[in-house]
């Protein structure tokens, strides 16, 4: 289980809650930034755990993110085959995120040096 599933999973109710009382343009704008935020430091990571941390912090910020817009869809597409079609590119969308960001984790992870499978200590 990865810090950015747990994060996300755990707060996507709080996030539609909060996504409905501070409104979803709101709720777009802070998700993007506080996404884009957490990226930049998963980017500059120097370390596994600030990695992790910054993975996080992608969860939270989807959590906020996602339920206020899968609400404009819902909302701006009337038609139903429409509405269908834009589904379908906001899942494909999000799958390749989480794809994205799982290469970065496996990235940093395989970066280190590896004797047997087990992390050499490189002092």
């Amino acid at each position: 289980m990865t810090a950015y599933a747990l994060a996300f999973g755990s707060l996507l109710l709080i996030g539609g809650r909060v996504a409905d009382l501070i409104g979803r343009r709101a709720a777009i704008l802070i998700g993007l930034a506080g996404f884009g935020l957490a990226s930049a430091l998963g980017g500059a990571s120097v370390d596994l755990r600030m990695l992790i941390v910054a993975r996080a912090l992608q969860g939270v910020s989807g959590a906020l993110l996602a339920p206020a817009l899968l609400a404009v869809i819902t909302t701006t597409f009337t038609d139903e085959r429409e509405r269908g079609k834009a589904f379908g590119i906001f899942g494909s969308v999000a799958i390749q995120e989480e794809c994205s960001g799982m290469v970065q984790f496996l990235t940093a992870v395989t970066d280190q040096e590896y004797e047997g499978g087990i992390a050499a200590d490189s002092t």
